[in-house]
């Protein structure tokens, strides 16, 4: 069995678990960080190859983070829906492509 084929390795919030990735459309990828810096979400533009901290959680609730992200296309509106480990539900309707 051929081995997996890694092209780069990114390190975005050092000791801190990377959780709920998820693909939303064209080159843009989310995720959020769990572990000492929980509830961080970050945003990549490039596919993963590079990313920026577009902010916290923002509920309030200590040790908190995104844990499951999926990105929602029916043709006419596009969504990005996160749970939370504390049982809230984020969500974000994106502009049209």
């Amino acid at each position: 069995m051929a081995e997996a084929r890694i092209d780069n390795t990114v390190r975005i919030v050092p000791r801190s678990r990377m959780d709920a990735l998820a693909y939303s459309g064209k080159v843009v990828v989310i995720c959020g960080t769990r572990g000492p810096h929980s509830g961080f979400i970050h945003k990549s533009r490039d596919y993963g190859a590079t990313w920026r901290s577009i902010g916290n959680v923002g509920t309030g609730v200590a040790n908190h983070w995104l844990d499951h992200v999926i990105y929602i296309n029916d043709g006419t509106v596009r969504v990005v829906v996160g749970g939370t480990n504390q049982g809230f539900i984020l969500y974000s309707v994106l502009p049209s492509p």
